[in-house]
């Protein structure tokens, strides 16, 4: 096929916002640290992203049931605490700098999977 219009700039990677792309980072890293206990039920949603010198983002974990949130947290806290580690280095390789503070939070948010307006705050349009 002969070449179409661009509708994108050259340099982008997503057409999605960079909030989605972090949210994402942290995804991935709560499925790692949580293997297949909680595989659909987990949605991460970013309160706030500041950016300058340091990137600071405060990102909610939602879950479906109150059993799930001490899955995502841990025993000590542990599980959490290595999900921000994680999405701290992933993040920090992704936009090229060592200044990134990632805040986590865990809330319970019942049958957020079927609430419409949730599943637009989160992307999932």
């Amino acid at each position: 096929l002969p070449p179409g219009p661009r509708f994108y700039p050259e340099d982008a990677v997503i057409d999605r916002p960079l909030e989605f792309v972090l949210s994402e980072f942290v995804r991935e890293q709560l499925y790692t640290a949580t293997r297949q206990e909680l595989p659909f039920a987990t949605a991460v949603h970013v309160e706030e992203l500041q950016q300058g010198e340091e990137l600071r983002l405060v990102a909610s974990i939602f879950v479906e049931k109150p059993s799930q949130k001490g899955i995502v947290i841990g025993a000590g806290a542990a599980v959490i605490k290595a999900i921000r580690e994680r999405a701290t280095r992933r993040i920090e390789k992704f936009v090229g700098h060592s200044q990134v503070k990632v805040e986590l939070t865990v809330k319970v948010k019942r049958n957020w999977r079927s609430d419409p307006a949730v599943l637009r705050s989160l992307w999932y349009e």
